[in-house]
């Protein structure tokens, strides 16, 4: 049988062909050109082919020679080309494997000569730190941080780490980076200056040093080539205890801030620790002297408590107490009040009218207590204090905010930059937000003494974004316990969209209008020192001891302090 090359079908030759390429070993078995002992370049030889089509068809005659070699011809040139195609392919994954294999071994030599101390686990744990530096430049200049680990480029400027900052945030610079945990780390601060091209180091001062922790660090290094001492060691930053083995806020706050003679503490709470006592009537007469450490309720056993621990601190500063009396006192006494108070007992009162002080206590009782103690308030209770009554001048909200601001008064009168202001308990919730406009350079205290809620019961309050801008408004902010302070986080997270970290001594930082606000976890405790101090001078005491032994002999006694209202949990404690 006579068979013509010229009437073969296209997809038969591109068989025919790949069958030739199989047979003469340029194809593995999945289909690709490869390099085999028969390959002699991307052009090979007419005869071979010739010889290749005999061999498949021996009855081809040679007058169709001539037209088969032109197919074959055409068929060469596709296979050609698709053969070189192939062979440069082949060449860039022989190339790219190489340099890979390359990079082990040099991987490997260097493990072997090189004293690298691998580390312990598979994965390293590292702490993100974020660096924060005061520096004034010039326009063109650039800022970054440079130290000893490699990921702050082992003292070579040119693998330092960027510092960045805006018109919002200057003088101030930051930046971020993962270190690894637990390894000490020097590092210093540097300058780009673009004008003359040299980098500015800080000579002034010696390396500084921190040890990561943790999953974040913040680390305030101050001005730029300025010293600044840090807290380095896990000893230096435990905080002092007393006697007692408690710590106390206010020692924290005051003992360590306070340190200047001449500076001011203003410490503003809803009483004075004064008890009030009133003349005979008919008599103008005031008599005033400090709150026993019975007081009746918690705002004055706090006061008093207060007192007790910050009398040692007028030696270093001057202590201001202001207040509500808790009772009405006429116009025209208030100016010999104000007189005696300031004179004997440095405070400042503030002076409410009765309708006032009713509807200030009727919605902190009613609306802050309960809910700050996980307890949401009747939808008519809500209504009343947030909505003006018919025949009322004021809501109770209203009424809350203008004794707030009344509180503040005796302040901005005596105020000097760099005053102390410590601020206490949700009675004065919105006096740091009236602080803060009118006493910008004021360092604000506050100090939660009950719960805060979880924001699922914060945020029934109408006024609950209003609360938290102006407890941001202080520097320091105090809770009595961590999960009180997570609360607070959480709201301000989710109501505000803030976010927070924690820093070293146990803080947590928020941003907030382009001010730091730090929080902590601390609880005040008992001032067993006190009651000791009072039972040992107190001549009644042994006589009622006798007397409770006689009564309760082969007993067990309970002794309970407590407010007789329904937030104390007094049941509760009962049952217990």
């Amino acid at each position: 049988m006579m068979i013509s090359a010229a009437n073969l079908e296209p997809q038969r030759m591109i068989a025919v062909d790949h069958r030739v390429m199989q047979s003469n070993g340029f194809e593995d078995s999945e289909g690709h050109g490869s390099v085999g002992e028969d390959w002699s370049g991307p052009h090979r030889s007419l005869d071979g082919w010739v010889g290749a089509l005999d061999g498949l068809s021996p009855g081809l005659s040679a007058a169709s020679s001539s037209e088969s070699l032109k197919g074959m011809e055409r068929g060469e040139r596709r296979l050609s080309r698709n053969n070189s195609n192939e062979a440069i392919n082949v060449e860039k994954k022989l190339s790219k494997s190489n340099s890979n294999e390359a990079i082990k071994n040099m991987e490997r030599s260097e493990r072997k000569t090189l004293p690298i101390s691998l580390p312990r686990f598979p994965h390293e744990m590292k702490t993100r730190v974020q660096f924060q530096i005061h520096a004034y430049t010039q326009t063109g200049d650039h800022l970054s941080v440079v130290g000893s680990c490699p990921p702050l480029g082992c003292w070579q400027p040119d693998k330092a780490i960027p510092l960045h900052t805006d018109q919002s945030m200057y003088p101030m610079w930051t930046g971020s980076v993962e270190v690894p945990s637990g390894e000490p780390v020097e590092y210093k601060y540097i300058i780009y200056r673009r004008s003359t091209s040299e980098v500015e180091w800080e000579v002034d001062i010696s390396n500084r040093t921190f040890t990561p922790e943790g999953v974040f660090v913040v680390l305030e290094d101050g001005k730029f080539n300025v010293e600044r001492a840090q807290l380095l060691d896990r000893k230096q930053r435990k905080l002092a205890i007393d006697a007692s083995g408690r710590t106390s806020v206010y020692n924290e706050y005051t003992e360590q801030q306070v340190s200047i003679i001449g500076e001011c503490l203003y410490i503003i709470s809803y009483k004075l620790p004064l008890r009030t006592i009133r003349g005979p009537k008919g008599s103008n007469d005031y008599f005033f002297e400090w709150h026993p450490g019975y007081a009746t309720n918690t705002s004055s056993r706090h006061a008093s408590y207060v007192v007790e621990k910050l009398r040692k601190l007028r030696k270093k500063a001057q202590i201001w107490y202001i207040g509500w009396l808790g009772i009405e006192v006429p116009p025209e006494d208030r100016e010999k009040v104000s007189k005696i108070l300031e004179r004997d007992f440095q405070c400042l009162p503030v002076f409410l009218s009765c309708g006032m002080a009713r509807d200030f206590q009727e919605f902190c009782e009613r609306i802050l207590r309960p809910t700050f103690h996980f307890m949401v308030p009747t939808m008519a209770d809500m209504c009343l204090a947030f909505h003006k009554g018919a025949l009322e001048k004021q809501s109770k909200w209203q009424t809350y905010n203008t004794v707030n601001l009344e509180m503040v008064q005796p302040l901005v009168e005596r105020f000097n930059d760099g005053d102390y202001v410590w601020i206490v308990d949700i009675e004065l919730l919105m006096v740091p937000a009236f602080v803060g406009a009118r006493c910008k350079s004021a360092n604000i205290g506050f100090v939660f003494n009950t719960p805060f809620p979880s924001s699922d019961i914060f945020r029934m309050l109408p006024a609950r974004k209003e609360i938290l801008r102006s407890v941001l408004n202080s520097n320091m902010i105090f809770f009595h316990c961590f999960t009180y302070a997570r609360h607070f986080l959480t709201c301000c997270s989710r109501l505000l969209g803030l976010e927070y970290h924690s820093m070293r001594g146990g803080l947590v930082q928020l941003n907030f209008r382009g001010h730091h606000v730090h929080i902590r976890a601390s609880h005040v405790g008992m001032d067993s020192g006190t009651f000791l101090e009072k039972f040992e001078s107190d001549e009644r005491v042994p006589q009622f001891k006798a007397k409770w032994n006689e009564i309760f002999r082969s007993k067990h006694v309970v002794l309970g302090y407590d407010d007789l209202e329904p937030m104390s949990g007094i049941l509760l404690l009962l049952r217990a």
